[in-house]
């Protein structure tokens, strides 16, 4: 009696075995995973492990970049000197990007889609009152961002005389205008002013925040103290200019 009992339970675990093999053999799936090194990490899922691989290698080429362009400048790096601080083949970094330009539009990319979400966020209209809330909301926002994309621009900045920086801060500005245009019409003034004036103030107030956000990153208190100054000393005497005309 025991030995069947034996028997049975051997031959339950050779047809489970079987099984699984059959399984693994009809799977899609490679059977095995390698981690950089080559050492085996798990077994199924190898098409999930090996994208990770991928963004893992991408994300490396981005952080090296950011470092490298933050310390010797875009013109300077080199794909050999960001594939040197990943600790990948240059003919890796190819299959990735194919240019350092591309690199570097990926990585503007990233700032370029807040910077995007927080100009929608300004006001389609204007008013005294709700005039100082506005204005410290946005200060607040942009000082925060400024924090969180610290490395973003910084990068950006570096560029400050190239052609990368003019086109990028040209479509924020590009941007800009547009909604201040939205918010002018709903003023109605369109009479009592020139359009021209308008482009001329906002162009102004725009540069100044810019130049505000680039002496003072890294220093957000002094970057708050200059933004509420600028705001006393220029904003708001531009903001009673052009509500006086409207009224007028």
């Amino acid at each position: 009696m025991t030995a069947n009992l034996l028997q049975i339970g051997i031959l339950k675990i050779i047809l489970n075995l079987k099984c699984n093999i059959k399984m693994n053999q009809n799977s899609l799936l490679p059977l095995t995973n390698y981690d950089k090194k080559g050492i085996i990490l798990k077994v199924n899922g190898g098409s999930f492990f090996m994208q990770r691989l991928k963004d893992d290698v991408r994300k490396s080429i981005i952080t090296s970049s950011k470092k490298l362009f933050i310390e010797k400048g875009f013109n300077e790096t080199s794909i050999s000197d960001i594939a040197k601080n990943a600790g990948i083949s240059t003919g890796n970094i190819y299959r990735y990007f194919l240019t350092k330009q591309k690199i570097l539009d990926e990585i503007l990319s990233e700032i370029e889609k807040e910077l995007i979400e927080f100009l929608d966020m300004l006001p389609n209209s204007y008013s005294l009152d709700n005039h100082e809330t506005t204005y410290n909301e946005l200060f607040e926002k942009m000082i925060s961002l400024s924090n969180e994309k610290n490395e973003e621009l910084n990068i950006l900045f570096k560029c400050e005389n190239q052609v990368q920086f003019i086109v990028f801060k040209q479509k924020m500005l590009d941007i800009f205008l547009k909604k201040i245009n939205i918010i002018l019409k709903s003023l109605n003034f369109d009479a009592n002013i020139d359009s021209t004036l308008c482009s001329a103030l906002s162009i102004a107030v725009f540069n100044g925040i810019l130049q505000i956000i680039k002496d003072n990153s890294g220093n957000t208190d002094k970057m708050r103290e200059n933004l509420y100054k600028f705001k006393s000393i220029v904003i708001d005497k531009i903001d009673q200019k052009i509500l006086e005309m409207a009224k007028s």
